[in-house]
């Protein structure tokens, strides 16, 4: 008889309503009567048929098997506080709790039928009868898996719960599990993947709820997931000094590993290169000095196709003052962090002091050919074929009205300019500075010069010709002062240049 979700459906109808209405003509009453709810059972679990409107001072509780209370129906009688008489129809699935409700330990088909109670008072005697009915559980579900033996973090699995049912439940390791990051159950809720296993995913399992509280689990599927090595330790007897194992000879050696690993790992020792057991512990005795150096310990896991191994380094103890034989002393160098530091800065120092030199040497040199000197905040440079620099000095704080021109650089016996006093004209730079007379003019012989007059940033070249030849200085004279510029012949004389002073003066 399968009597899975829909089916069940109207029986619980049918026996809600047949509760409700006793309990309505009971409770109407006030007789004694068997609780609608308990009148359900579920074949091979617990079921216990409680009593309602049950009077006060009960003397005894007796159950029988039918309608009628009769002693070879009789299944158990009880008296509080503990004294229980058994029937005819007794049997070892059933007892009588202490508030006279009759239990069945696991119910089964044959169960089902009517069941009497007769309760007695010292005022007297009150009876209940109810259908007891025991439904046969439906089919549990199956379920499978598209594989068992996977990889951890590199298989997945996808497992289909086999049901016609629709509330479908999924337990990993025994435990609910539902929709994550790593597990996707399908809208359905039969089928169950889970992405990228792990070595604590064992187990799973799915269930159906046919009656509330009461599920059907299917076999359980195992899965056996294979991972590591993780770690591979080592352990042996001898000690450890400077990150190294002592031994001398005729010392007695051990050397094991271990590791995490599903499959257990396979274990090879290799010594300086060369295989010497697949054994994970190896014992041995050191005759030679030849069998000190490298020992490597691999461990595979050939199912997950990983491996990890661990090194050890075998070599003489040493003794102060006294280096190993089987260790030649060190010849590399070492330097200290300290030491290393000071070398930086003294060479970055020692760099910044031959950048220095080096731009000192380029900035004499150029000023040596080109010599540009500054006064106040203006300047005056006059240039010789784009060679030459003239300094300016102002003398107005000397008692002259005057500017005049020194040429630093000047070949001895080669008269180049002299100042003379004369009307600014309209278009010259006027210097900053304290007040002055009217502007000078410069006189060139022989060559012709660039004229550069600037200050806070402004500058102005004018170009000063030279003099013109003896027969032609009339007509240089009168184009001057055309273009408001004057110029005179001077002579070396001191007398003739005082004179010149003097009509500057006087101007």
């Amino acid at each position: 008889m399968d009597l899975s979700g829909p089916r069940l459906g109207p029986w619980r109808r049918l026996f809600l309503v047949a509760g409700l209405l006793a309990c309505g003509i009971s409770q109407a009453s006030d007789q004694l009567f068997i609780s609608p709810d308990s009148l359900i059972g579920i074949e091979g679990y617990r079921n216990l048929l409680t009593l309602e409107n049950v009077p006060e001072d009960v003397q005894e509780y007796s159950w029988y098997r039918g309608a009628e209370d009769s002693a070879e129906t009789m299944i158990i009688s009880y008296r509080p506080p503990d004294s229980q008489l058994p029937g005819p129809l007794y049997s070892d699935l059933v007892t009588v709790t202490s508030r006279g409700y009759l239990a069945f330990r696991r119910c089964s088909l044959n169960d089902t039928g009517n069941y009497t109670v007769r309760v007695d008072t010292g005022n007297g005697t009150q009876r209940a009868t109810g259908w007891l009915q025991i439904l046969e559980l439906g089919d549990p579900p199956s379920l499978s898996a598209n594989t068992s033996s996977l990889v951890e973090n590199l298989d997945s699995v996808a497992a289909e719960c086999h049901t016609n049912a629709s509330n479908i439940k999924w337990y990993r390791n025994t435990i609910p599990t539902s929709s994550s990051n790593r597990i996707r159950i399908s809208p359905d809720g039969r089928t169950l993947v889970i992405l990228r296993v792990s070595r604590h995913d064992r187990t799973l399992q799915c269930a159906i709820e046919s009656f509330p509280e009461i599920l059907q689990k299917s076999d359980t599927v195992s899965l056996t997931v294979a991972y590591g090595p993780d770690y591979v330790q080592l352990h042996t007897n001898l000690n450890v000094q400077d990150g190294a194992l002592t031994a001398g000879i005729g010392s007695q050696v051990e050397l094991e590993c271990s590791c995490y690993s599903n499959p257990d790992a396979k274990y090879h020792w290799l010594h300086n290169g060369s295989l010497l057991s697949s054994e994970a512990k190896m014992s041995f005795s050191i005759v030679a000095w030849e069998q000190m150096g490298n020992y490597r310990c691999i461990a595979e896991n050939p199912v997950a196709q990983l491996a990890l191994y661990r090194d050890a380094r075998i070599r003489p103890p040493r003794e102060c003052g006294r280096p190993s034989p089987a260790s030649p002393p060190r010849t590399d160098a070492y330097i200290s962090g300290s030491l290393v530091v000071f070398l930086i800065v003294v060479t970055v120092l020692g760099c910044g002091c031959l950048c220095g030199i080096l731009v000192y040497c380029l900035v004499k040199l150029h000023f040596s050919r080109c010599p540009l000197l500054w006064q106040g905040q203006s300047w005056l440079g006059l240039g010789l074929k784009g060679q030459l620099w003239l300094q300016m000095e102002r003398q107005g704080c000397r008692g002259r009205d005057s500017q005049e021109l020194e040429r630093t650089d000047r070949p001895q016996g080669q008269k180049l300019w002299e100042t003379v006093g004369g009307e600014s004209p309209a278009d010259s730079k006027q210097l900053p500075g304290p007040p002055s007379p009217p502007a000078q003019f410069l006189r060139v012989e022989d060559v012709g010069l660039d004229l550069c007059l600037g200050g806070r940033g402004e500058n102005e070249r004018v170009h000063i010709s030279p003099p013109a030849p003896v027969g032609t200085q009339e007509s240089h004279v009168a184009k001057q002062e055309e273009s408001g510029y004057m110029t005179r012949d001077l002579e070396d004389n001191p007398d003739q240049q005082g004179g010149e002073q003097t009509a500057r003066e006087k101007n």
